[in-house]
C-alpha cells in the first residue's frame, strides 16, 4: 500500500478544488506552511507530482487530474458511509440535510433560495440544518446513499434521478461568459464566425449534457471548436479565467464572478430552472416542512 494517509488525501482534494494553497489552508484550518508539507508528503507517497507550480498560479498534472477524478468520489463516499453512521446515535435530533450547487453563495437567481433557507431556520430554530455544497456527480451520491434529505439542482440534472420527485425553485438564466481580458471581450456583438472557432466549457452532469450544448450553441447560430467537459464549477471558471475559452453560466457574485464579461442569450439558450428532489419514501417531517417555504 502507498505510504499516505487520509489527512494528506484531504489535503490533496482540496488544493485540487481551488487550485489556491491560501483558501485551501482556511478550509482545512491549517497554515498555508503546514499544508505544503501535508502535500509535499502526499507527492513523495503516490511516487508522482501532482500539481504544476509557477507564477501563476496551480495547476494539476495530469497523472494529478487522474487521481483527483478517482478520490475525489471515493473519499465522498467515505464521509458519507461516517456521517450515516454517526447518524445512528444522533436519530433523535431533528436534521435536515439540503445539499446545494457548488456555486450556491455566488449565483444570483439562487436569492430566493437563500432566502427560503433563512426563513426555515428561524421557523424551526430546534431543527439542525446541514448545508452540503457539492458538484453534480456528488450530488447523485449523496442522495443515492441516502444522506441527503433535499437535493437542489439544474431541471436536466433532477429528471435524471430514477423515481425522484421534483418542484422547481428559480429560473435561471444562463449567459456567454469568458475573462474580462479574452480577446472577444471587447466586442459590443459578437459574431457567429468568432464564435465558431472558440471552445466551450461545460461540468460533467449527465450522459446527454455535450449533446444539449451542441444544440444550444447552434441554435444560437454557430458550432464551437470543440466542447471540452470538466469535473466542477470551480475547474470549470478556473478554465475560464484563465482565458481557454467560453461557457453558458448564470451571472456570478463575489470572487467567482470578478473580471467575467456576459453577453445576454435572449431566448436562444432557452428556459433553465434550478429543482429541488426528493425520494418520496424518504421524505422527512423536516424537508416538508422546508417545501412548503418554497
Amino acid at each position: 500500500m502507498y505510504n499516505i494517509t487520509f489527512q494528506q488525501i484531504e489535503a490533496f482534494l482540496m488544493v485540487a478544488r481551488y487550485l489556491n494553497m491560501t483558501r485551501a489552508a482556511e478550509k482545512l484550518y491549517v497554515s498555508q506552511p503546514t499544508l505544503s508539507k501535508t502535500l509535499q508528503r502526499f507527492e513523495k507517497g503516490v511516487g508522482f507530482p501532482v500539481f504544476n507550480r509557477s507564477n501563476q498560479g496551480m495547476s494539476l498534472t495530469e497523472q494529478g487530474e487522474c487521481l483527483y477524478q478517482s478520490l475525489d468520489i471515493m473519499y465522498g463516499s467515505m464521509e458519507a458511509a461516517i456521517d450515516h453512521a454517526r447518524d445512528l446515535d444522533t436519530a433523535e435530533k431533528k436534521r435536515l440535510r439540503l445539499v446545494l450547487p457548488s456555486a450556491f453563495d455566488s449565483i444570483e437567481c439562487f436569492e430566493p433560495l437563500r432566502k427560503a433557507v433563512e426563513r426555515f431556520r428561524d421557523r424551526y430554530p430546534e431543527v439542525i440544518v446541514e448545508e452540503s455544497l457539492c458538484d453534480y456527480t456528488e450530488m447523485k451520491r449523496k442522495i443515492d446513499l441516502g444522506a441527503a434529505d433535499l437535493v437542489f439542482a439544474y431541471d436536466f440534472i433532477v429528471e435524471s434521478l430514477p423515481d425522484a420527485c421534483s418542484k422547481r425553485v428559480c429560473l435561471c438564466t444562463s449567459y456567454l461568459a469568458m475573462a474580462a481580458d479574452h480577446p472577444l471581450a471587447g466586442e459590443e456583438n459578437l459574431s457567429l464566425d468568432q464564435l465558431r472557432g472558440e471552445t466551450m466549457y461545460m461540468m460533467e452532469g449527465g450522459s446527454d449534457q455535450r449533446e444539449m450544448l451542441m444544440a444550444i450553441c447552434e441554435r444560437m447560430g454557430f458550432r464551437p471548436k470543440e466542447i471540452v467537459m470538466v469535473s466542477n464549477f470551480i475547474t470549470l471558471m478556473h478554465m475560464i479565467q484563465k482565458r481557454e475559452g467560453l461557457c453558458l453560466c448564470p451571472k456570478l457574485e463575489g470572487e467567482l464572478g470578478k473580471n467575467l464579461r456576459y453577453y445576454a442569450l435572449d431566448s436562444l439558450s432557452g428556459n433553465v430552472y434550478y429543482s429541488v428532489a426528493w425520494y418520496p419514501e424518504k421524505l422527512s417531517v423536516q424537508a416538508r416542512n422546508f417545501l412548503k417555504l418554497l
